[in-house]
């Protein structure tokens, strides 16, 4: 399930985390990724790594699918300590993978080797 602005992940306590990969604001993409996970969830938590686009301290939302709707009214900015390990261990191993976002991103050399620095340590 991959395309150029996002990523999902299926988690195993049925939520899923999106890993945003563009520069795109999750309402330019929201009726694709709707789509995208309609037919395979009804209810479920979703998890929202927006790393690319907003950087480390702007980095994780949460909201609620149900019905084949994105809760937009759930929508919310979590902190990185209220997610559990198999969302943190996730998200690392696909920039891991994924190293080139990084560099792609507008985050300044310094938040950029930091993150680099993060991954190699997972």
């Amino acid at each position: 399930m991959t395309n150029n602005k996002f990523k999902l992940i299926e988690l195993s306590d049925n939520s899923m985390l999106i890993i945003s990969t563009s520069w795109d604001a999750i309402d330019n993409y929201l009726s694709e990724l709707t789509f995208e996970l309609n037919g395979k969830f009804s209810n479920s938590l979703l998890v929202f790594d927006l790393l690319v686009k907003n950087g480390l301290k702007d980095r994780y939302y949460r909201s609620q699918f149900r019905e084949g709707h994105i809760m937009l009214n759930s929508f919310e900015k979590i902190s990185s300590d209220s997610l559990s390990k198999e969302i943190i261990i996730a998200s690392n191993n696909f920039f891991k993978s994924n190293r080139e976002l990084i560099d792609q991103s507008f985050m300044t050399k310094a938040q950029k080797f930091m993150i680099k620095k993060q991954l190699a340590n997972v």
